[in-house]
């Protein structure tokens, strides 16, 4: 079962999103790396925006995946402006390859187009790029992502 996450479920939450960094980086999600994570969780998070769908069987919640809305300059491509980025797509180890991560982003393509969404972005890993090409997503090799992390903008 699909559903939008709730209060209950922020540890789950940050179980998973550090289990899915790991997996990108091969580096441990430290005990100060957990603690940010679950803050944003319980301080700052509005279950709105980022709305968070998780993925539930009877061994409980072993998928999730985030989007988060945003509005954007209208364009031919774009007229409504409205953007979303989807991110924190993660499935548990054990349950991969069972077509979890496919339904969950089915889902939150089907809440961005009732909410009117023009645009969606998201960065994908190596392990999600085939779901993504299949579900109609092109990379964009023209415009390149650049990043700047807080510590080099606080040089500024």
């Amino acid at each position: 079962m699909i559903r939008k996450a709730e209060s209950r479920d922020i540890d789950r939450l940050v179980a998973l999103r550090c289990e899915m960094l790991e997996s990108i980086s091969g580096n441990r999600t430290t005990r100060d790396g957990q603690e940010i994570i679950k803050r944003f969780f319980t301080e700052k998070w509005d279950f709105k925006n980022p709305l968070y769908f998780v993925y539930e069987d009877g061994a409980g919640i072993r998928g999730m995946a985030a989007v988060s809305f945003f509005p954007g300059l209208p364009s031919t491509q774009n007229p409504t402006g409205k953007c979303a980025l989807i991110f924190d797509v993660s499935v548990t180890a054990d349950a991969r390859s069972h077509g979890i991560g496919r339904r969950l982003l089915r889902v939150v393509i089907k809440h961005c187009a009732e909410k009117g969404i023009g645009f969606i972005h998201l960065n994908a890993s190596e392990m999600g790029k085939e779901i993504y090409r299949s579900l109609g997503f092109e990379e964009y090799k023209a415009c390149p992502e650049m990043r700047m992390f807080y510590h080099k903008i606080s040089e500024f």
